[in-house]
């Protein structure tokens, strides 16, 4: 579920034109985006450190994953 909720959200930078490289793992992937989107940096930090918590967490369960789904969610550029 982490994984899915991260990659919607690389999908929402990619089409503002933040296109997350294949080499590139997400807390560098976070800092470059914050930089292209510097009002959205927060947001984008927030999102990047709840799915880092939950992706090495023991498998997060659905009620762990919610708080970073409604972030996602609301995520608008």
């Amino acid at each position: 579920m982490a994984q899915q909720l991260y990659l919607r959200f690389c999908r929402k930078l990619a089409r503002s034109g933040t296109v997350r490289a294949a080499h590139e793992g997400p807390q560098d992937f976070a800092e470059r985006a914050a930089e292209n989107h510097p009002r959205h940096a927060p947001s984008i930090q927030a999102i990047t450190a709840q799915y880092l918590a939950l992706r090495y967490e023991n498998q997060p369960t659905q009620k762990a994953c919610a708080p970073c789904a409604a972030e996602v969610a609301a995520f608008k550029l």
